[in-house]
């Protein structure tokens, strides 16, 4: 049985959409590879925010106990007292940075994730598709019909 040129212009053509859809799928794979990075990164930059406002908090909470002593010692440590009230404002503004911060990376993070099953989907849908093209192009060959 000899082939004749349509059948292998057909596998050919087959062929080479075959190939089309590897690299494509390989080229949404490294899309997906490098999300995947990326939320690792937005997580571990999550997780440093998280431990800093953590900080800032048991800080925040050092300078009201200062402060608390400070109001008790006042007519001896009037200086001290105000030293203390500075420290307690700073505390609370770098403690609603960090906090505004944490939300934001909250929101890469979620963002990410999104993004990320957006990636799986449309890797999924395209998979499918060049599935069924690879079908397609098969079952109209002639030999697939002989074959049959």
């Amino acid at each position: 049985m000899s082939s004749s040129p349509t059948s292998g212009v057909s596998d050919r053509g087959a062929k080479k959409l075959e190939k089309l859809f590897v690299q494509e799928a390989k080229t949404e794979q490294k899309s997906i590879d490098h999300a995947l990075k990326d939320v690792k990164e937005a997580e571990k930059a999550l997780r440093k925010c998280m431990k800093t406002t953590e900080k800032a908090q048991k800080q925040a909470i050092k300078v009201k106990d200062k402060e608390h002593g400070a109001a008790k010692a006042l007519n001896k440590a009037k200086h001290q007292h105000a030293d203390t009230l500075d420290k307690e404002a700073n505390a609370g503004d770098t403690l609603s940075r960090r906090r505004e911060r944490e939300a934001d990376s909250e929101r890469s993070v979620h963002q990410l994730y999104e993004d990320l099953g957006s990636c799986q989907q449309t890797l999924e849908a395209n998979s499918v598709s060049a599935c069924f093209h690879v079908i397609q192009a098969l079952s109209h060959s002639p030999r697939s019909r002989a074959i049959c």
